[in-house]
C-alpha cells in the first residue's frame, strides 16, 4: 500500500473535519495513519465519485489553509471515509453539523470491525485485510464485512456502488 500525501496538518485536518481530534484521535491514531496511507481503489465505475469527494477536500483545505499540498495522489481511504461522512450528513440528514458527520465516520469503522484496532491492540495485518476486503469487495452479498451490511440485501452488495449501499443502510437503520 502506498502513502498517499505527505502532510500532517492534512491528516490533522481530515480528522478534524469529522471530530475525531483529541482523545479518539490518540486512541486510534495507528488505525487512523494506516488509513490516511491506504489507496482507495474501486472497481465499480461509479465508486470513482467517492474518491473524487475524497480528494476535493484537498482543495478545501488548501482553500481554508492557504497551505498547497505536496503531489496530490489517489485517494486515501481516510479520506474518502471522511468525505462519505461529510456527504451522508449533507444530502441525506441536511444538518451539516460535523459532530453528525463524525457519527457516520464511526458507523463505517463499526461496521467493518475496526473500532477493535485502537494503539493497544492495533494488528497491521487484520487491519490491511479488512481494508482489502472493502477495495476488493470480498464480503458477503448481504454486505457483511463492508461498510454497509444489510439485513434484508435486495441485490448482491458486492455489485452495488458504494453510495446505494450506504443509502439502503442509512434506510434500514434510519428509517
Amino acid at each position: 500500500m502506498i502513502k498517499i500525501i505527505d502532510s500532517e496538518d492534512y491528516y490533522l485536518y481530515l480528522i478534524d473535519r469529522v471530530g475525531l481530534e483529541g482523545v479518539e484521535e490518540r486512541a486510534y491514531s495507528l488505525l487512523f495513519h494506516e488509513l490516511y496511507k491506504t489507496e482507495f481503489m474501486w472497481s465499480n465505475p461509479m465508486d470513482e465519485n467517492r474518491a473524487l469527494d475524497g480528494t476535493d477536500l484537498r482543495r478545501q483545505y488548501t482553500e481554508e489553509t492557504g497551505e498547497v499540498l505536496p503531489e496530490a495522489g489517489p485517494c486515501s481511504m481516510l479520506e474518502m471515509f471522511v468525505a462519505l461522512a461529510i456527504r451522508c450528513e449533507e444530502e441525506f440528514m441536511r444538518t451539516g453539523d460535523d459532530n453528525n458527520s463524525r457519527l457516520w465516520f464511526w458507523d463505517i469503522i463499526y461496521n467493518l470491525g475496526l473500532e477493535r484496532y485502537d494503539d493497544y491492540r492495533f494488528n497491521i495485518v487484520a487491519v490491511q485485510r479488512i481494508l482489502k476486503n472493502v477495495i476488493f469487495r470480498r464480503y458477503s452479498a448481504n454486505g457483511n464485512g463492508g461498510m454497509f451490511p444489510l439485513r434484508h440485501a435486495t441485490r448482491d452488495q458486492r455489485e452495488v456502488e458504494i453510495w446505494y449501499q450506504m443509502s439502503a443502510w442509512l434506510q434500514e437503520n434510519y428509517e
